[in-house]
């Protein structure tokens, strides 16, 4: 009986040892600023744009923002194309960074930074941000002072 215990003492130990052995390492989880980065990286074209409410805007049809970036660096890019608004909030090129949190927020680096909300999904993109300035091709400022809301699609 002494014998029977000890080998069923011996087996649990060694299948123990087998089962955490066969055990790999936990791979680590991704960074969430990876993670975001890997939905934004696209070419979204422009669904649906609103100034203070005002929605559909014709002078935006056909705008399109490219999303770049590499995994590991701080600092990503933007290019825009297809406004035909004689005054825009956003410039044709830039550079962006993860705000906090990182999940909602993204820093458009103008002077000044303009920090701008934003959600993603697979297929969708919406950004949200109260523009101060005097836009990009300056005429008719008022017409660019205000809470936007940019929805793309891929």
């Amino acid at each position: 009986m002494k014998r029977i215990r000890e080998v069923l003492g011996m087996m649990t130990v060694l299948g123990g040892l087998l089962f955490i052995s066969s055990c790999g390492p936990d791979t680590p989880a991704r960074p969430i600023e990876e993670v975001q980065l890997e939905k934004l990286v696209a070419t979204w074209n422009l669904s649906d744009v609103t100034l203070d409410g005002t929605t559909k805007r014709s002078d935006y049809t056909n705008f399109r923002l490219t999303v770049a970036g590499t995994a590991g660096q701080t600092t990503f890019s933007y290019t825009t194309a297809g406004a035909t608004a004689l005054l825009t909030p956003w410039p044709r090129t830039g550079s962006w960074k993860f705000g906090e949190p990182v999940e909602t927020v993204i820093i458009r680096m103008d002077t000044p930074e303009l920090p701008m909300t934003y959600s993603v999904t697979d297929t969708q993109l919406q950004i949200s941000f109260n523009f101060t300035g005097n836009g990009f091709q300056p005429t008719r400022t008022s017409q660019v002072k205000g809470q936007w809301v940019f929805t793309f699609t891929k």
